[in-house]
C-alpha cells in the first residue's frame, strides 16, 4: 500500500509541476506606463505591470525572415 501511494503521489505531484510550468504568465513590469497616471506628487512613477503574452516565438520569428 505504501509503495502504491508513494508513486502515486509521485505522479500526482510531476502532473502538478508540468501543468504549473505549461500556463506560466510571464509580466512585464514598467514604472509609470500601464494605467493611468506616469508620475506621482514627489516625482517618482508608479510600477505596472501586464501580461506578456504575444503570439509570436523565435521558431516563428526566425522562420519568417527567411527568403
Amino acid at each position: 500500500m505504501e509503495k502504491v501511494v508513494s508513486s502515486y503521489l509521485r505522479y500526482v505531484m510531476d502532473r502538478s509541476n508540468a501543468w504549473t510550468e505549461e500556463n506560466k504568465v510571464v509580466k512585464l513590469h514598467s514604472l509609470g506606463h500601464f494605467g493611468g497616471d506616469s508620475y506621482d506628487d514627489d516625482g517618482g512613477g508608479t510600477w505596472g505591470s501586464t501580461n506578456l503574452d504575444h503570439p509570436a516565438t523565435f521558431d516563428k520569428v526566425h522562420r519568417s525572415s527567411r527568403p
